[in-house]
């Protein structure tokens, strides 16, 4: 369910708005999506939105690879063997990668209520200082508010022609 002070953004890069709804009903959260940014053919894009984010929760997949590689701290949900931990719970290439291993005599649902547990813990921690909310302290738009017109803004410089400009977006 949700966790006040959350916000939550889809790093999905296929269609999937029907199950970004279905989540929305069963549980009550809003999963915010940006339809204008190309996360499949965009890397740039893909990053810029990433870069932006506290945490990644994610599969092994793409997103959480993209993610890690760029610093942002990410969550893993794992299962079965993962020889780049070499018997640890971190992978080394990844130092911002945090392993929720699923070991064969747990359910899926107690490794994502794990994964709840340390979000609940961590919004709980960041309510003085911003993070994870719309808006921070100030009343001004967080990095999450913030990053569509920023990648618009980036795209328009782009068009003209000042790719140092687009790059300080």
């Amino acid at each position: 369910c949700a966790i006040p002070g959350t916000v939550f953004v889809c790093l999905q890069y296929d269609d999937c708005r029907a199950r970004l709804e279905q989540a929305a009903r069963q549980f009550g959260v809003k999963l915010h999506a940006f339809p204008d940014v190309d996360l499949y053919n965009d890397l740039d894009e893909a990053a810029a939105l990433t870069c932006a984010l506290d945490v990644v929760i994610s599969a092994p997949t793409s997103v959480g690879i993209l993610a890690a590689a760029l610093g942002v701290e990410t969550w893993q949900m794992t299962y079965g063997p993962d020889w780049q931990v070499h018997g640890t719970d971190r992978n080394p290439w990844y130092p911002t990668m945090k392993r929720f291993h699923r070991p064969w005599d747990r359910s899926w649902e107690e490794v994502i209520d794990d994964v709840a547990i340390e979000l609940r813990r961590r919004a709980g921690a960041a309510q003085d200082t911003g993070p994870f909310h719309d808006r921070g302290p100030d009343g001004n738009p967080t990095e999450v508010t913030k990053v569509a017109s920023d990648i618009a803004e980036g795209r328009r410089l782009l068009a003209e022609n000042q790719p140092a400009a687009a790059a300080a977006c």
